[in-house]
């Protein structure tokens, strides 16, 4: 959608869209025809080259790989839903040094982008380390900025692409909010009720201990008995191992699925969770026709209890149901 709206507002004759994936699988899904090349980047720090200085070698071999496939002296616009990270931090120079114009934007990530996020003064200390790879390699040179962490303050990042409707904190010249995913809302075909549960890393991310989750896990599973639901799916969240949430008799979906596009091509009456971004997917796809629902908000354990009154704010804007 934003790459579309960049085409078409910046009036680009036959541009070259280059999509960067850090998952193999997505590479697999990916359809629109306005992408002319997808390209697998492994994660530097999850998938080191071998040998000694293995990162760095990642890094640059990122780089490298992206540099055989954009053109010299071009104008180049990217996105990404930040540039804290050295995954990605590092074409910014690049980009500046091989380009004739290169512009930054940031793209949502859910409730990332309801709250700003300051670095702290131990973080800024650590990253000067990044200054060292330079050592290794002269595409290697970290762009330092100071602000929000995901680089919103940053003079580099011209613009801020927000989901429709978000109220974020972010400085109101450099925001532009999405139009709406779907031009049309999906549609109930089946007669039989089925619900979709949402898993996520809660015990795994600290938000919430073991006792907690399950009562959450329970209000879940009685609700969706005392409402008759046909049948209910569990979709577990990739960094999931526990598989918070999951109860039996529930249909595993396997975590390989993206959820938007399974989404977007089933019906559901009900899509339930805590405090996913695909309850807010759900609700911009379903409309008022199926419910959308979020238990457990009020027992997490937010470090910013700033986030979690707008995470509150939202989802009632939204017309989340929170139970």
């Amino acid at each position: 959608m934003i790459a579309k709206d960049i085409i078409h507002k910046k009036k680009l004759s036959k541009p070259k869209c280059i999509l960067i994936c850090y998952k193999p699988k997505l590479q697999e899904i990916v359809s629109d025809p306005i992408w002319d090349e997808t390209l697998y980047m492994p994660w530097p720090r999850y998938e080191p080259l071998p040998g000694f200085f293995g990162v760095s070698k990642r890094l640059l071999s990122n780089i490298e790989l992206v540099g055989k496939t954009i053109e010299k002296k071009t104008n180049i616009y990217c996105f990404s839903a930040t540039y804290d990270n050295e995954a990605v931090n590092y074409f910014i120079n690049y980009f500046k040094k091989n380009s004739t114009n290169s512009s930054f934007s940031l793209i949502p990530d859910g409730a990332l982008n309801l709250i700003r996020y300051p670095q702290s003064l131990m973080s800024r200390i650590l990253k000067i380390l990044r200054f060292f790879r330079l050592l290794y390699s002269r595409n290697l040179r970290y762009t330092y900025y100071s602000g929000d962490r995901l680089g919103a303050d940053a003079d580099f990042v011209k613009s801020i692409y927000v989901i429709s409707g978000l109220k974020t904190e972010y400085h109101e010249k450099k925001v532009i909010q999405l139009k709406p995913f779907f031009s049309t809302k999906i549609t109930k075909t089946k007669q039989n009720k089925r619900a979709l549960i949402i898993g996520q890393p809660l015990t795994g991310y600290k938000l919430i201990d073991r006792q907690r989750l399950m009562h959450i896990s329970r209000e879940i599973r009685e609700w969706s008995y005392t409402h008759d639901i046909d049948e209910v799916f569990y979709k577990p969240h990739p960094k999931d191992k526990e598989e918070n949430l999951f109860e039996e008799g529930y249909k595993l979906l396997s975590g390989e699925v993206l959820i938007e596009n399974f989404l977007s091509n089933n019906y559901f009456d009900y899509v339930i969770g805590v405090h996913s971004s695909v309850l807010i997917f759900a609700k911009q796809l379903y409309g008022n026709q199926g419910e959308v629902i979020s238990f457990g908000l009020d027992k997490l354990k937010f470090k910013n209890q700033s986030l979690k009154i707008k995470l509150y704010n939202l989802y009632y804007e939204l017309g989340i149901v929170i139970r």
